[in-house]
């Protein structure tokens, strides 16, 4: 009789610790994304999404005759939520000041391309 209650104990402690384990398995994006240049007048826009794992790296790159050419790079860890609504991407970026910033956005996936916030970039080969 003690036998078969630490053997229902035993598969009890089992059972939870998988649904733990699958539940904290979230849907990832791998790879590199970015949109088409987005040239007005005389600027010029792109933004590449890097993802690996449930981090992300951000790369923004304007150019124009006046402002010349900056790039800006920001590191941070993103999660993908799916509701009523579709999947949504919350992406949360903190500074050396720990100052938080994150925003919640529409997700949609394609054949070799995501959207994000209804902004479309396709995956890069490398």
């Amino acid at each position: 009789m003690k036998k078969n209650f630490i053997r229902v104990i035993a598969l009890v402690l089992m059972l939870a610790a998988l649904c733990t384990v699958f539940a904290s398995c979230g849907k990832t994006l791998s790879g590199k994304y970015t949109n088409d240049d987005l040239n007005i007048g005389i600027y010029s826009y792109k933004v590449t999404y890097n993802f690996s794992g449930s981090k992300v790296t951000v790369t923004k790159t304007s150019s124009g005759i006046i402002s010349g050419s900056n790039t800006n790079t920001y590191e941070g860890k993103y999660e993908i939520a799916e509701n009523d609504n579709g999947m949504e991407i919350t992406f949360t970026f903190e500074n050396a000041d720990d100052d938080v910033k994150s925003g919640t956005y529409k997700l949609e996936e394609g054949e070799g391309y995501i959207k994000i916030g209804g902004v479309q970039y396709n995956k890069s080969e490398n």
